[in-house]
């Protein structure tokens, strides 16, 4: 099974020169994780996360995991305020570069591999074709529909 199989081809996607509160509309109202981020040839150019973008508006002592104890953290006042402020800036200024790409003949279980090197940071690999056009996004969650669609076989892993 290929990515080109599972991918979902019709992405949300956001365009680089959007600005960052657009983008927390647009993860807010779609639920998502991760946003691939486009030039005006719709060639991929970054993405976009909530893991990235929480990082950015946490203090870096909560960030890095060196306040033991969350009781002595201010309130959430200094979250939403860079959050606004960050919210001015275009999605350019705060995506990330260093994103999995993949190609529509990536396996899955190649793809899943990828994923899993990067750890919780991210949900989702580009599909990219020879140009570097985004095609599509293949993600955990494709990747975990498509084997419970497969449970059920002898060889799917299903329950006997």
């Amino acid at each position: 099974m290929k990515a080109r199989d599972i991918m979902t081809s019709n992405a949300v996607v956001l365009d680089r020169n959007q600005s960052v509160r657009d983008a927390l509309r647009i993860v807010a109202a779609h639920r998502l994780h991760d946003l691939p981020v486009v030039d005006e040839a719709g060639r991929i150019v970054g993405m976009l996360s909530t893991f990235d973008l929480l990082r950015q508006a946490l203090p870096s002592y909560i960030v890095s995991g060196d306040l033991k104890d969350v009781a002595f953290a201010p309130d959430l006042s200094t979250v939403y305020e860079r959050l606004e402020e960050m919210g001015k800036r275009p999605v350019s200024e705060v995506m990330t570069t260093d994103f999995e790409r993949v190609s529509p003949e990536t396996t899955v279980l190649e793809a899943a591999t990828l994923l899993f090197r990067r750890g919780h940071r991210t949900h989702n690999a580009a599909v990219v074709d020879g140009e570097g056009r985004l095609v599509g996004v293949i993600g955990l969650w494709d990747i975990l529909k498509q084997m419970d669609s497969l449970r059920d076989l002898p060889y799917g892993g299903g329950a006997r």
